[in-house]
């Protein structure tokens, strides 16, 4: 395969050693490998048919916080919502210049913990209230601090919103933020309000622990939108 802007032949690929709990919990160990070299020069030289306007840009940490960085402006100067998982955690988003960049922020409840400056242990949703101000106060607008199974919290100017997600078995919860993240995408690129695109990822995640694996676990619309209506007659 000949080599091509932004590849890396001199290094290997990403990869991500997963190990999972008797209880579907896991803990992942990577090896960035070429998602190092990603550079906001290749960032640059994308085809400005790929930032949309009105379409929603979506980007995690796991390339250099630059690339990230050189990406969002790309975006926001075309006018696309912009999204940003803050995975793994870098303290740099909270630089003034950078949060001006994205206009929702999905930390789990241990990301937001460590980039709010809390030093306690613990869980739940008093703590999400809690790192989620101390965010807000540093400037960071709309966010959507993901619970597990107790769901999700939505922070705006509005206040703070709790969103509970579907009682499911959980099997492994590998892929399950990558899922949520990738169903608030969608529903906030097709004009769904927040706290109702927050219900739809929720769902979305819950579906992912049912099964092992990542990519092989992500639902399909369908099985998302039966979730969801399933959840709102119980409710």
């Amino acid at each position: 395969m000949s080599a091509r802007r932004g590849s890396s032949p001199a290094c290997h690929r990403g990869v991500a050693l997963i190990f999972v709990g008797e209880a579907g919990e896991n803990m992942i160990g990577v090896a960035p490998g070429a998602n190092d070299h990603l550079t906001p020069d290749d960032i640059d030289h994308l085809s400005e048919s790929l930032f949309a306007p009105g379409a929603l840009f979506l980007a995690s940490l796991e390339v250099p916080v630059a690339t990230v960085v050189r990406g969002l402006q790309r975006a926001r100067a075309r006018g696309m919502i912009t999204v940003l998982n803050p995975a793994p955690i870098d303290p740099a988003i909270l630089d003034p210049e950078v949060l001006a960049l994205f206009d929702v922020l999905t930390p789990n409840l241990e990301e937001a913990r460590a980039l709010s400056g809390i030093t306690r242990g613990g869980r739940g949703v008093t703590e999400a209230i809690d790192a989620a101000s101390r965010l807000r106060a540093r400037g960071v607008g709309r966010l959507v601090i993901t619970l597990g199974p107790e769901g999700c919290l939505v922070a705006t100017d509005e206040g703070y919103s709790l969103v509970p997600a579907p009682s499911v078995d959980a099997v492994d919860t590998v892929g399950a933020g990558d899922a949520f993240n990738g169903a608030l995408a969608v529903a906030l690129a097709e004009g769904r309000p927040l706290i109702e695109a927050a219900a739809w990822a929720c769902a979305a995640g819950a579906l992912a622990v049912t099964r092992a694996g990542a990519q092989g676990a992500s639902p399909r619309r369908e099985e998302i939108d039966r979730l969801t209506a399933d959840a709102l007659i119980k409710q």
